[in-house]
């Protein structure tokens, strides 16, 4: 009787543990949103990433992109397609390139331009130079 006490406790509080760890920490990271800003130097593209993550570019030709691997993350939430036009970029994609990595591809009209990453407290922030 006393062994059957202590495994129903056990289940609970691994149920309790559980349900009160983060999303994160589960390793349900998700791909939240993806938005396009135009600003006096060029554009920004903002991705919207729920929980700990690492990220990987990647600058691909014929065509010109550029590809952003985001791991680990197993869930789209964000539209699978922008239509852009402006500042040298055509488009963005996002998709799931394996089970653990969402990508995020930035489709350009020309050579790919200038461009910085930086990670910030709701993801990443991608700033395109439309300077020569």
């Amino acid at each position: 009787m006393k062994t059957k006490i202590v495994a129903l406790a056990a289940v609970v509080a691994m149920f309790a543990f559980l349900t009160a760890v983060p999303a994160a920490a589960q390793g349900v990271n998700s791909l939240k949103a993806v938005s396009f800003h135009r600003t006096d130097k060029g554009a920004d593209v903002a991705i919207a990433i729920d929980g700990e993550f690492l990220y990987q570019a990647l600058a691909l030709s014929s065509p010109t992109r550029l590809a952003i691997d985001l791991s680990p993350l197993s869930r789209i939430d964000a539209q699978p397609f922008l239509e852009i036009n402006q500042a040298g970029v055509t488009s963005v994609r996002t998709g799931q390139y394996s089970s653990m990595i969402a990508r995020v591809v930035l489709d350009f009209s020309g050579a790919l331009p200038g461009y910085e990453i930086a990670k910030t407290d709701t993801g990443l922030l991608i700033h395109i130079s439309t300077e020569a």
